[in-house]
């Protein structure tokens, strides 16, 4: 990875300052395909050649992010509305001076988990990694950054022109919304032969919950009833506690990873589902 491209950035999970014995400072660079390359290159320098080739400045990027989430001195790196990387402790330094923080993209990060500890993070291609800050510290440096996220990709729709700014609304609005203002737009939406839309609603928030329900419920320490009633019960409890994420999409189509990543701020989803999990418990219904 002599010379950095776009594609070979966009592919990256984390990147991490790591030192070899008889080679000195380098990059450890995890991909979301599972993969890793290690560069011969200061974290610094690494850093400062992306910044480069997306032409942003690295200075205006730390005035302008870093007090939004409560960091002057330690700013996410913002290459573009879609990546952003969260910079999170995961070593001590040896000297002096040393980077001390790796960045993680917000995108491609899995699991937050307190095992190993202090904090670890699953990230896309199953490389979990092992960081240096509390479990406590991590979710709040996360939850700011996927506010801060929301508000860059906002930003960047309000730029675009009518008919892009469609596609964007078609990934939250209902059918109906569509079909009335469709002709506004001058698009069609999709439909069969016949020409009758086969387009249905659905809430991603409640398919991720089914999902990581026996996850959380492995983890449970006591004997907990995991009865069709109680499961029921336990997700709905949890839904209660979770903003929904509503998209409409054809009926049949598979939900792409990309899309649950996107509503999975999973720090909140599994504090939900442990909270349900012991409620239902105390006081099961079956």
């Amino acid at each position: 990875m002599c010379a950095l491209s776009l594609w070979e950035i966009s592919r990256i999970a984390a990147f991490l300052p790591d030192y070899r014995e008889g080679v000195g400072q380098g990059v450890l660079i995890y991909y979301c395909d599972g993969t890793t390359h290690w560069l011969s290159r200061g974290l610094r320098s690494f850093i400062a050649k992306i910044a480069k080739l997306f032409a942003v400045s690295l200075k205006d990027m730390r005035r302008k992010y870093g007090p939004a989430i409560g960091q002057a001195n330690l700013a996410p790196l913002v290459f573009s509305p879609f990546l952003l990387f969260v910079p999170i402790k995961v070593r001590t330094p040896l000297v002096s001076g040393d980077p001390a923080y790796g960045y993680f993209r917000l995108s491609f990060i899995q699991t937050v988990s307190q095992k190993p500890e202090p904090c670890s993070l699953m990230m896309e291609g199953s490389n979990r990694l092992t960081v240096r800050q509390s479990f406590q510290a991590v979710c709040a440096r996360l939850h700011a950054c996927a506010s801060l996220e929301r508000t860059i990709i906002n930003d960047f729709w309000r730029t675009m022109d009518i008919k892009q700014h469609y596609f964007y609304l078609h990934s939250f609005m209902s059918d109906s919304f569509l079909q009335e203002n469709q002709n506004a737009y001058g698009i069609k939406g999709v439909e069969n032969e016949k020409g009758v839309s086969f387009m249905e609603l659905r809430n991603l928030m409640e398919i991720l919950v089914v999902r990581r329900l026996d996850e959380v419920l492995d983890d449970e320490k006591e004997e907990v009833c995991r009865c069709n009633q109680c499961r029921m019960d336990m997700a709905a409890l949890a839904l209660n506690d979770l903003t929904p994420r509503y998209v409409v999409t054809q009926r049949g189509e598979t939900y792409s990873k990309a899309d649950l990543l996107e509503v999975q701020r999973f720090v909140d989803v599994l504090t939900a589902i442990s909270k349900a999990v012991k409620i239902v418990h105390n006081n099961p219904r079956h």
